[in-house]
């Protein structure tokens, strides 16, 4: 099994990624259009992975975020959906997106993706209605307070605990949903070095 990638960039082509890891080059298949940050030649990206395997090839799968991965797995699970499909998917949809469609029984929004049908979309609906967890839907819940107002939440780009987070592997929008996570579960009155204690539990509580 393989949990993650990090590295330097080598190539990027359609959506596929070659992410240099040292000793091996992986060639990961990822949804480029909800990438968070996007992949660009020469930059460090980490990536949570999903590696399929079949007798005539192993394909890598890569997300920006746990929520990605496990949005992933959940489409998985659907009769009829491989892992083309599921990829495309999340590729057209935030996971609050789909969590939100599921939750409202909107598989129209589904059908939206190139080669999902309505019968399809209308499975994806009804299987997975009892699955999601709301951690999606708070994620997006979340990242929208930060956009409207980052001051009143303490959370930006210069804050020290998503700077933080950032550097140990975290992406842009993982570090501000912990670092906000983080102020929400501690007083006023801690320290930065509190937070992102604080921060790394919920973490790895999520794991």
């Amino acid at each position: 099994m393989i949990a993650f990638v990090r590295g330097p960039v080598l190539a990027i082509e359609n959506d596929m990624i070659t992410v240099d890891t040292g000793c091996l080059g992986y060639q990961v298949l990822v949804p480029m259009q909800q990438m968070d940050p996007k992949p660009t030649v020469g930059k460090d990206l980490f990536l949570h992975t999903h590696l399929q395997i079949r007798e005539d090839a192993w394909t890598l799968f890569g997300f920006s975020d746990k929520e990605q991965l496990f949005a992933f797995r959940l489409l998985l699970s659907v009769s009829g959906i491989g892992a083309k499909t599921a990829l495309a998917i999340i590729n057209a949809m935030s996971v609050g997106q789909m969590a939100k469609s599921v939750l409202h029984a909107d598989y129209e929004s589904f059908a939206k993706t190139p080669g999902v049908g309505k019968k399809t979309a209308q499975r994806i609906v009804l299987e997975l209605k009892d699955k999601f967890k709301d951690i999606a839907l708070e994620t997006d819940m979340v990242l929208e307070n930060i956009a409207n107002n980052p001051s009143d939440l303490g959370i930006t780009e210069e804050d020290i605990v998503v700077v933080a987070l950032k550097q140990l592997g975290y992406n842009n929008q993982e570090a501000k949903v912990l670092a906000w996570k983080a102020r929400k579960q501690l007083s006023d009155h801690a320290d930065d070095n509190q937070l992102i204690k604080e921060a790394l539990r919920l973490a790895a509580s999520q794991i």
